[in-house]
């Protein structure tokens, strides 16, 4: 799902700027920059809480681009 797509889901850059006290301008950066990583999770948790149908729609590790290594021991 873009992100356009995603800020309009939660309410637009109004709404999210207040939810998390921050300017509208900076959220709306986000529709030509993408979300950035440190706001990934907080995003996340507003659609889980806000919008479940959407983030059900979503794979929460390409959302918030985890990587895991492939094959190998983490240890």
């Amino acid at each position: 799902m873009a992100t356009l797509e995603l800020i309009d889901a939660l309410g637009g850059t109004g709404k999210i700027s207040r939810i998390l006290s921050m300017k509208q301008n900076r959220v709306a950066m986000w529709k030509q920059r993408g979300i950035p990583s440190r706001w990934r999770p907080t995003i996340w948790a507003l659609l889980e809480a806000r919008c479940p149908e959407v983030a059900a729609s979503m794979d929460r590790d390409v959302f918030l681009n985890v990587r895991l290594p492939a094959d190998e021991d983490a240890a």
